[in-house]
């Protein structure tokens, strides 16, 4: 591995819109996140555990025709490793960034279409945390913001969202995806839910044509934090709620969950963002911008 090669970087990703909806045939936008990423890096420790064992699992699979694992293990055992700070459990796409790594440095293939990209990523990363999208390491490969459906349909966005509005809430509680995906398909059997995750499908669509257009998508936000605090009560941590209540009450910020909830993180959409940390000086805070 070279040291040109090791200078790349992969980021975390964020998904904008369309959490949980986009399993229902909607759109979701997704864009590459840089205050969070990867890159490779030689070291003098011991082979990183954690991919020691993904190649191996690489291995027993059908991975052969798509990976040089030689190589890849070769590397590993001479101390290259990939440092990261995306935190993990957190929805950012930490083993995305890892998986567009490893593709990046050791495919054997040529140029691919986005959408045999995304299957090639989804099932190297299903390694990590079985069913996977493929999404995650698309965008940090690419870095570049994607439109995606269920449909399998994906496309570039020829503009960067502009994130001048909005805040992360860190809160310091990694989840598992999987736990609340099962509570959202629960929760679709009842009639009064599923109306919600329509009205909910009609606003991620208005909000990513809003970004698209270059519009300010804050009313659309704000429906959407308040139809998601309604019905997504079982997504928000406790320590959340209030301050989500607060943004709803006051009309100065709205929440919004950030992938699946749970944990991680939560957006906070607001004209104010100084005047946002001011008012809550203990919360740990990411600037999107």
């Amino acid at each position: 591995m070279s040291n040109t090669n090791s200078l790349k970087i992969f980021p975390s990703k964020l998904l904008l819109f369309g959490e949980y909806t986009v399993t229902l045939g909607s759109d979701a936008i997704a864009m590459p996140f840089h205050n969070f990423e990867g890159h490779w890096e030689l070291t003098d420790h011991q082979p990183d555990e954690r991919l020691m064992m993904m190649v191996d699992a690489l291995k027993k699979g059908d991975f052969k025709a798509i990976l040089n694992l030689a190589d890849l293990e070769r590397d590993l055992q001479a101390g290259w490793m990939f440092r990261s700070t995306i935190p993990v459990g957190y929805g950012l796409g930490s083993s995305g960034a890892l998986v567009a790594a490893i593709f990046d440095k050791y495919s054997v293939n040529g140029i691919l279409s986005l959408e045999i990209l995304k299957s090639i990523f989804a099932e190297i990363e299903s390694i990590f945390h079985g069913r996977s999208s493929g999404i995650d390491p698309l965008v940090s490969y690419l870095d570049t913001c994607l439109i995606i459906s269920q449909r399998d349909l994906i496309r570039q966005v020829g503009i960067s969202p502009k994130l001048d509005k909005t805040l992360l809430l860190d809160t310091g509680i990694p989840r598992a995806t999987a736990t609340y995906v099962e509570i959202f398909k629960a929760k679709l059997k009842m009639p009064e839910f599923y109306k919600a995750i329509e009205q909910l499908k009609a606003l991620n669509t208005a909000a990513i044509q809003g970004i698209l257009d270059l519009m300010d998508i804050l009313p659309i936000v704000r429906e959407i934090s308040a139809l998601q605090y309604r019905h997504f009560v079982e997504m928000i941590p406790s320590t959340v709620l209030p301050i989500w209540k607060e943004g709803l009450e006051s009309g100065a910020f709205s929440l919004k969950l950030c992938g699946a909830g749970g944990g991680g993180m939560f957006y906070v959409w607001t004209e104010d963002k100084d005047g946002f940390m001011d008012r809550y000086p203990d919360l740990k805070i990411v600037d999107c911008e």
